[in-house]
């Protein structure tokens, strides 16, 4: 008997193992399952939330696209803008330059003619002087030839008294 008892011990100990490994299995198995839906739960909330994180920062990126495209097509008008000021700026300035120079070739070709009428008078009063100093020059001769032939004249007379 006492065979038998440790059979029936043995064997309800057994079953009591297998019941409590059993049931242990299965309040694992639940708790697994349970424990899976909260993460899937918690997973689907992230997954929604990392969603609408996501469309909000696409927004936040089309918005602040725009607002660069924006910019920046106020920046090539202002460009272009400026571009066709500086363009002009450096038109009239052409055109200044142009007329500064025709107005200094004026001035220089009045001071041209300015300069060579003072060289003719210059030339004239040359020549005029030139012509009193010849002039001079005659009366001066003429004069010298007058007490040469003075002088002639009372040499030889001189010597006819002689």
């Amino acid at each position: 008997m006492r065979e038998w008892v440790s059979g029936v011990i043995k064997k309800v100990t057994l079953e009591a193992i297998y019941k409590l490994v059993e049931e242990r299995a299965q309040w694992i198995v639940e708790k697994q399952e349970k424990d899976k839906q909260e993460l899937l739960t918690h997973i689907h909330r992230l997954e929604e939330k990392q969603e609408k994180d996501k469309q909000e920062v696409l927004e936040i990126i089309q918005e602040t696209k725009q607002e660069l495209l924006a910019h920046i097509h106020r920046l090539e008008e202002k460009q272009e803008k400026d571009k066709k000021e500086l363009l002009g700026y450096i038109h009239r300035l052409e055109e200044k330059r142009e007329q500064d120079k025709r107005e200094i070739l004026g001035v220089i070709h009045e001071l041209r003619q300015e300069f060579l009428g003072y060289i003719h008078k210059i030339e004239d009063r040359q020549e005029k002087f030139q012509e009193e100093v010849r002039a001079e020059f005659r009366h001066i001769n003429q004069r010298f030839d007058t007490v040469v032939n003075m002088l002639l004249s009372l040499s030889l007379s001189k010597r006819k008294e002689e």
